[in-house]
């Protein structure tokens, strides 16, 4: 076996903290045809078993075998919990079908704990459909937590085509962001009410 193979085995063997935050495609990196092949069948063992970090790291296989894995979890598993979320997340990254999209909305509005966290994280960083927009914007105007809003805000204006994610880009919006995060909601919302005015501006000016 190869160092790859080594760097894939250690993401698999990983316990506790390692285990939860799962794989990331640098784990994938590097296999030969064999042993891509190895892996995808232990991994998707994992994703049949309910392993949501396996589920996740489906998205990391460019195969007709790892997205019908990742079906087969997303029909069975009807809930809005941590186990649909990464299918849903998974099949979002491999086939951009709004389905998905449509499920990560409903955890992250009717999902507990973790499920419901994650998925609003998940859905701020994901090129957004139109109901996604309005669901992360709903989500803007009512926010108290400052962190969590700043994420809201980034993904609305991203959405919306305003560049936000290289630290020099966020810093040119940073405007626009604090105008979007304000505390006084009422002032929050009109600045919603008013975004593509201000950002016309900001791109004036």
């Amino acid at each position: 076996m190869t160092a790859a193979w080594d760097r894939f085995q250690a993401a698999y063997d990983a316990l506790g903290r390692d285990r939860a935050e799962g794989y990331d495609r640098s784990a994938f990196e590097g296999l030969d045809d064999g042993e891509r092949a190895l892996a995808l069948t232990m991994v998707l063992a994992r994703a049949a078993a309910g392993e949501p970090a396996e589920v996740r790291a489906l998205a990391f296989f460019d195969d007709p075998a790892a997205l019908a894995g990742v079906e087969r979890v997303f029909a069975r598993e009807r809930a809005p919990s941590l186990l649909r979320l990464a299918a849903a997340r998974a099949g979002h990254a491999l086939t951009g079908d709004p389905v998905y999209e449509r499920a990560i909305v409903v955890i992250a509005e009717r999902g507990e704990g973790a499920a419901r966290r994650i998925a609003l994280v998940t859905l701020c960083a994901m090129p957004l459909t139109a109901d996604g927009l309005q669901h992360v914007t709903a989500r803007l105007l009512t926010e108290a937590d400052a962190l969590t809003a700043v994420q809201l805000a980034k993904a609305v204006l991203r959405a919306k085509g305003v560049a936000v994610d290289a630290m020099d880009d966020f810093t040119r919006a940073l405007p626009l962001v604090r105008q979007l995060v304000v505390a006084d909601l009422a002032m929050r919302a009109e600045s919603v009410a008013r975004l593509d005015a201000l950002i016309a501006q900001h791109a004036a000016g």
